[in-house]
């Protein structure tokens, strides 16, 4: 409804597993997914300043906003994380990483990628079982 975002809004590009990185997750709706990012999906997941400025007394879900002219379909609303050093937290928009570099990159775009490991099961292979079992 012809609403503009506040100066200093940042636009990620990310994963289903990038609000992780930045200590939130979703509060309403859904994450990025990985059908977003394998068909580049003009979708967004909203930090909570940006709601605030653009959505101040309606429900985002299910609405479009137009970042550089482009449509994107708000699917989810992350937690409100609060401020670090007088900096909001909370002033981003999240797309699927793919259609970042497609849209929003050019060759001095810089990409930091998070690397997370994952709790794998342990196991106790005794001698004898290691041609039947592996443990992964």
């Amino acid at each position: 409804k012809d609403r503009t975002s506040r100066a200093g809004l940042y636009l990620l590009g990310g994963d289903a597993g990038t609000l992780r990185s930045y200590k939130t997750s979703v509060n309403d709706g859904h994450d990025i997914t990985d059908q977003d990012v394998l068909f580049s999906r003009r979708t967004a997941v909203l930090g909570m300043d940006v709601v605030d400025q653009l959505f101040p007394f309606e429900d985002p879900l299910g609405k479009t906003i137009s970042i550089n002219g482009l449509p994107f379909m708000v699917q989810g609303i992350a937690e409100r994380v609060g401020e670090m050093f007088g900096q909001s937290q909370d002033n981003y928009v999240l797309i699927p990483i793919s259609t970042y570099l497609q849209n929003f990159s050019d060759r001095w775009t810089s990409l930091s990628i998070t690397i997370e490991e994952r709790l794998r099961k342990r196991c106790m292979i005794k001698p004898w079982m290691k041609p039947l079992v592996s443990c992964e």
